[in-house]
């Protein structure tokens, strides 16, 4: 071969969304939350300060365990508009059953 024709060349721009939230347990554990979304899929981790070495994904924590349940929720709520205000308490057992709604 000594020629070759290009006939198309393209580009594709890959785009994600990543947002974080940051809560503290009453018992004082620290977790962030990262939700990322692209066009394929969301994604959620979570770091347990001081517990957690890498960022973990959500599908790899037991889901009858209630932090699933709680880090789920901050994932979805913060992908679905967020938190307005910092150092809001907010009761664990209304929480998840409201984010059920998203």
């Amino acid at each position: 071969m000594k020629k070759i024709i290009i006939r198309n060349t393209t580009r594709t721009v890959w785009s994600q969304i990543t947002k974080q939230t940051d809560f503290e347990l009453d018992n004082g554990i620290k977790v962030s939350v990262r939700q990322m979304e692209d066009d394929n899929q969301v994604q959620t981790f979570f770091f347990i300060d001081g517990k957690s070495k890498n960022w973990v994904n959500l599908c790899d924590l037991d889901d009858s365990d209630e932090l699933h349940s709680i880090i789920k929720s901050v994932g979805l709520s913060t992908f679905n508009g967020g938190f307005n205000n910092e150092d809001e308490e907010i009761d664990v057992k209304t929480f998840i059953e409201d984010a059920k709604f998203y």
